[in-house]
This record gives structure tokens, sequence and C-alpha cells, in this order.
């Protein structure tokens, strides 16, 4: 672990403590974009992580090949796999995104009705 990471600057802690502070702000509402913020973030980074694993192993069976046919074939495999899992992940994010949308709806204040001083003379 860096040190850094083990030792925050001030202003890192400031920063972190304006998020939340922001975050709190909105209530219910911001609690609950905060958890799927968090959720997305984190789906996120396992994601890259996954690709990155699988790049690796090709990169090492691209180097392994004798033969053109070969490296065609497992580029073709790669990207026919890499366009799947793409899509895959695209529709889980959007699925976490519509997910997330309701729950913190409901805590929003419904202003429906007008102020008495609120249209001008």
């Amino acid at each position: 672990m860096t040190e850094s990471a083990k030792n925050p600057t001030k202003s890192e802690n400031e920063a972190t403590t304006a998020a939340t502070d922001t975050m709190n702000a909105l209530g219910p509402m911001g609690e609950t974009a905060q958890k799927i913020w968090t959720d997305m973030g984190n789906e996120t980074l396992r994601f890259v992580a996954s690709r990155v694993e699988q790049d690796l192993e090709t990169q090492k069976a691209l180097l392994a090949c004798t033969n053109l046919a070969e490296v065609q074939k497992i580029q073709a495999e790669f990207f026919t796999q890499a366009l799947e899992q793409y899509r895959v992940q695209a529709t889980r994010m959007m699925e976490m995104m519509s997910e997330a949308a309701p729950k913190g709806l409901p805590s929003l204040p419904i202003i429906t009705s007008r102020g008495y001083d609120d249209v001008p003379l």
C-alpha cells in the first residue's frame, strides 16, 4: 500500500468530508445515490479487472502462435467474446441505474401547489 493511501493528506480528508457533507445534505435521495454510485463503481472495477486479465491471457496466446491462421482464430474469438461481455456489462449497468431510480424517487418532496406570493404583480 502506498504511503499516501495509508495517511491521507489534509486536502484529501477535506475533499472526502465535503463530498460526504454534500451527499448527506441531499437527504434520503443522497444516501440512495451514494449507495448506487458505489455499487456501480465496484461493478465497473470488477469488469475492468476481468477484462484486463482476459486481455493478458489473449496476449500470451498470441505470442505462442506459430502461424497466421492461429493468430486470426485467437483474434476473432477475442473480439467476439469482448463484444458480448461489453454488451452484457452495459445491460447490467443500465439495470442498476433503472433499479436505483424508483428507490430514490419516493423520498423526494412532491410540490404540486403554488405558494401565495410566487406570482409577481
